[in-house]
Order: C-alpha cells, then structure tokens, then sequence
C-alpha cells in the first residue's frame, strides 16, 4: 500500500510538471482502461488528457474487429468501439447523442431493408459518417508506388552462407532424429542454431531427454560422439571461446548486429548531440541503430537468437579486458554497484549514491546545451571542453556553498 501511495504521488507530481500540447496512445486497445471514467489510473490520464489545448491522437492497427463470433462470447468489438467513441466524443456530448441515434436507425434499416426505405437508410449512414470523419481516419498504405510500399524501403541481408559445417550440422541432427523417431528436423535446423541444445518442449528435446534417463543407448551415444563440433559444447562457452553461429540466416543477421560493434554502446547515441562524439561513439552512425522485428513461427527462434547474440557481445566484452573469467564464475566476481546497505551503523555505497541523487542545483547550473551554444565558433565542443566548462561552474558553486556555509564554532 505504501509503495502504491508513493506511486501514486510520484504519478501525480510528474502530471503536474508536464505541459503537452499531444498525447499519443499507441496500440491503445491494449489500454482501453485508460480511456474509462473509473479508477486511479483512469483518473489521472484523464487529468492528462483534459490538459488545457492539449490534443489526444490514438494509434491502432486493429482497434477493434467488425463483429463478435460466437467463440468471443466474453468479448463485445462493438461495446469496445462505442466507449472509444465516446472517449473522442467526450466534449461533444449531442453528436454523440446523434450518433447513437443514427446508429440504432441503420442497424433497424438493415434488419427491416424491405420495410425501409432506402433514403433514410443512406441518410442515417450519412450522418454516422460525417460525425465519425471528425475525430478518426483510416490511413491506407501510400498507393502512388505499384506495391503500395511508397513510404518503405527494404533491407535485404548479404546472401545466406550456407556453410560446409551448417550442412554437416543437419546430418548429424536428423540422425539423432531418426534414431529417436522425432520425425523430420529440416525448419528447425533452417531456422535455429544448436536446435538440440536451445528447444524446449518440442518432440525431438523430449525423446532426447527421456533416452537420456533411460537405460544405455549405445546407437545413440555413437551419434552424439560423431556430433561433437556441432553441438553447443559446455567446455567451449565456459572458456568464453567463440562460438560459430551454425546457421545460415543466424550468421546473416550477425553480420548486421554483432559485428557493426554497436555491442560496446551502454546507450543509443544522441541524434542531435551537444558535444563531438568520442570512444565507441565516434564511428556510429545514429541511423544504424535501430530496432530489428524478426518474425518466426518457431518459439526456439527468439531464445536462440538472444543466447547466442548476447553470449558473442559478453565474449567480446570481457575481451577488452585483462582478465580471465569463467563463464560460471563471472557473476561471482561482479559487484553490484547501485546497493546501498547500512553495515556497522555506517551507510555504503554513498559515492555511487551521488551520482544517482538528483540534484537540482547541479541540474540548473550545468546546462550541456547552453555551454555548448556558448562556443564562438558554433562548432561542437569537445567532451574536454565540455568538461572544463562544468567543472569552472560547479567549483564556483561549490565555492560559494562553502562560504556560506555556518562552521561549528563561529561566533
């Protein structure tokens, strides 16, 4: 309960220090208890959205379906649509009153068509659709490009490199399949690396685990012996030793992450920085840092592509360093930094502390913008200059601070 209080007023607080003149709900289905009357939560999105002059654009692919089949019994698309309506109608309450009502004429024209006539059933379409035209759209692709893809361009990787080794790989797996009478392997080799190792779940992982716990199989000893060097080894990762990617559309998509050495950045670069890039920075281009969908229908897809990925960048991580690890013993030897504890009635981690505390004074007195606009030749500054800079004005802070500050003592 404390913790949802201080939530609450840190939530609060934030609302009151913001002055939006958009809000935008991406994907905002998946929040529909944002645009309610009831709740907490409800309640302080709307101080949000009711923010003076402030607009509200929600964004959907799919923000509702047409109709309810029977198997969504629990789901109501058009109960869901009309509160959306409602949310964006929220000012005009007699358009939505004459929305309701046109609505209820137009289903009753297309339940009775015959009774009808078909100028009051265009009329009420009419008008649902000049009320609705006010506050949404419907954005197709641009059509001016024959495949309707005007506002894309596509990246095509380097062509796969199938390797020797990749296609010895699925040799050796789909032996170990046919002895276990798994079935066919071909998609989970052409879309994973080390299916044997990183599946779970699937036919072939359990019929290997279950020959494991049975009694000896020697076939299928003879086949894991003749598979080493295609199996992920637990002796290589512990060493930190690279390890191939084993698969050809694995070692494509590495080419285009691992291997432009955007592993060494802690943070996405700035696209508009203050002062000259510097260290691992230098080199990067801020386009080339993006966001990679990578679409499968397999689920040791995702967990293949992480665990490999993420081991390669660790690997060459620890590699700029002068150090020894063993993958088991690596978490051992770190230290957590942002612990703070109270050990012997004395407070730790107070250096670490500093650096996290915000400081407001700090934060008025060190502008990077405004000392970098300050240079006479309008160039970017250097991190040195920078530097310098900050550092003259929080001296003078500091300086000033400590003049003022009352000594024990003073009389």
């Amino acid at each position: 309960e404390l913790v949802g209080n201080l939530r609450q007023l840190l939530a609060r607080s934030s609302l009151s220090a913001l002055e939006p003149d958009l809000v935008i709900l991406d994907e905002f289905q998946r929040f529909k208890y944002l645009l309610e009357d009831e709740g907490d939560v409800a309640l302080l999105a709307r101080e949000l959205f009711d923010f003076p002059d402030v607009k509200v654009l929600l964004l959907s692919a799919t923000p509702y379906k047409m109709y309810t089949l029977q198997a969504e019994a629990a789901e109501d698309h058009y109960g869901d649509f009309y509160r959306t309506v409602q949310f964006l109608l929220r000012e005009q309450p007699e358009a939505l009153d004459l929305l309701q009502l046109a609505i209820d004429r137009y289903r009753s024209g297309m339940l009775h068509l015959g009774e009808y006539g078909r100028g009051e059933l265009l009329e009420a379409k009419e008008i649902i659709e000049r009320i609705l035209r006010k506050v949404m759209v419907r954005t197709e692709r641009l059509a001016a490009s024959a495949d309707r893809n005007g506002m894309l361009s596509e990246t095509l990787f380097a062509q796969d490199q199938v390797l020797p080794g990749d296609l010895e790989g699925f040799v050796h797996l789909d032996q170990i399949a046919s002895a276990l009478d798994a079935g066919d392997q071909v998609e989970y080799w052409k879309s994973s690396a080390y299916p044997l190792n990183l599946m779970d779940r699937y036919k072939l992982k359990r019929k290997f685990i279950d020959a494991l716990d049975g009694p000896e199989d020697r076939e299928l000893a003879a086949l894991l012996k003749k598979a080493r060097g295609h199996l992920l080894e637990w002796d290589t990762v512990e060493a930190y030793e690279s390890v191939d990617p084993g698969n050809a559309r694995l070692r494509a998509f590495w080419q285009d992450s691992v291997e432009t050495g955007n592993w060494q950045l802690l943070w996405m670069p700035a696209s508009l920085p203050y002062y000259r890039p510097a260290g691992p920075f230098r080199n990067v281009r801020p386009e080339g840092c993006t966001k990679s969908l990578i679409f499968s229908g397999w689920r040791v897809v995702p967990k293949t592509i992480s665990v490999l990925l993420s081991y390669e960048a660790e690997r060459r991580m620890l590699e700029e360093t002068d150090k020894d690890f063993a993958y088991s013993e690596l978490t051992k030897q770190r230290s957590p930094l942002l612990r703070f504890t109270l050990s012997r009635e004395r407070l730790t981690g107070m250096r670490v502390f500093c650096l996290t505390y915000p400081c407001l004074a700090l934060a008025n007195a060190v502008d990077p913008l405004a000392l970098a606009k300050s240079l006479p030749d309008g160039s970017l500054a250097t991190q040195e200059q920078i530097f310098g800079a900050a550092k003259a004005q929080i001296g003078a802070l500091l300086h000033r601070a400590i003049a003022s500050a009352p000594f024990e003592g003073a009389g």
